[in-house]
């Protein structure tokens, strides 16, 4: 929060004379814009250039493959850089490190960017939704060093407030069923960094099933010890049971709030859903588990249906 604190400091003591000298009768003379570097410049017809244009009218969404973003000279003759700095949010201060490699051949700059824009774009691409980014960054891997202690490692995304980037490395020469795996995998990292087992959002969900996350099968069901009927379980919500490591029905045991999240979101993102609604359409209320949490996943501002098939 630091950088967020200074800067509002800075703020503060520019405006504040300034709201103490104006007065109604004085103008306000605008100052200069400040550039957009997100833009392509105008005169660049080069196929990355296009590329760029094509994608933005498309989608609305800026398209990068490289994080500098321009070397300027300021007013007062400094000459400056200007970067995406993923370590810098809105809201908070990530410091981590990070690296990027970059695609250099064309035909993967294009190759990606129809299979990303395709495949994984309808997922966060929501007006007004969290997710939709301001820009796109594909380079050709990304690497972070968490502790920085020199351990890079590879990453699927980054993402800051204005960019979101896309590791290409993993989207070179695939086919249409791997990309939409690899969508559907990318968008379960991103809900499972923004929805914790522990999120108030949740409650609806933890709710249909609540009174038996604290119990066992054999208190819940008479006659539990003699036969294990799993279509109990599914009556009350939950997708499995554990059965009890060295054998004893009595100490076979429900889902925790976290197993039980988790099991759904594997459902929601690994299983088509008209054949889940068809195995499960004797049990209510695991129906109605699976359309909360769709939904709540859908209200972070995410589309899980308009996805090309």
């Amino acid at each position: 929060m630091k950088p967020i604190n200074k800067f509002m400091a800075g703020l503060l003591t520019i405006i504040s004379p300034v709201l103490c000298a104006c007065s109604d009768d004085e103008n306000l003379t605008p100052g200069p814009a400040f550039p957009n570097y997100f833009e392509v410049d105008a005169s660049d017809n080069s196929p990355e250039a296009q590329l760029r244009r094509g994608f933005k009218e498309r989608t609305g969404i800026y398209l990068l493959f490289n994080d500098h973003l321009a070397t300027y000279t300021d007013a007062y003759g400094m000459i400056k850089e200007e970067t995406i700095d993923f370590d810098w949010n809105l809201t908070s201060d990530m410091e981590q490190h990070y690296r990027f490699s970059y695609l250099e051949d064309q035909t993967d700059k294009e190759n990606v960017t129809a299979m990303i824009e395709k495949y994984f774009l309808p997922y966060i691409n929501v007006e007004g939704g969290k997710f939709k980014p301001y820009s796109i960054l594909i380079p050709a891997t990304i690497e972070i060093d968490k502790y920085n202690d020199d351990d890079w490692r590879s990453k699927d995304f980054l993402s800051c407030w204005r960019c979101f980037a896309i590791n290409a490395a993993k989207w070179m020469d695939i086919d249409a069923e791997d990309a939409r795996s690899l969508s559907r995998s990318l968008v379960r990292s991103i809900v499972d960094d923004n929805l914790s087992d522990s999120d108030p959002a949740l409650d609806d969900f933890y709710a249909v099933s609540q009174e038996y996350y604290d119990s066992y099968p054999a208190e819940a069901f008479p006659g539990w010890m003699d036969y294990q009927d799993e279509t109990l379980v599914y009556e009350v919500g939950f997708l499995r049971y554990y059965p009890d490591y060295y054998g004893d029905p009595d100490y076979d045991s429900f889902p925790y709030k976290s197993s039980d999240f988790r099991l759904f979101k594997d459902a929601i993102f690994n299983e088509d859903e008209a054949e889940f609604r068809e195995k499960w359409a004797d049990y209510p209320k695991i129906i109605e588990k699976y359309e909360i949490l769709k939904k709540i996943i859908e209200d972070l501002g995410l589309n899980l249906n308009d996805v090309t098939e």
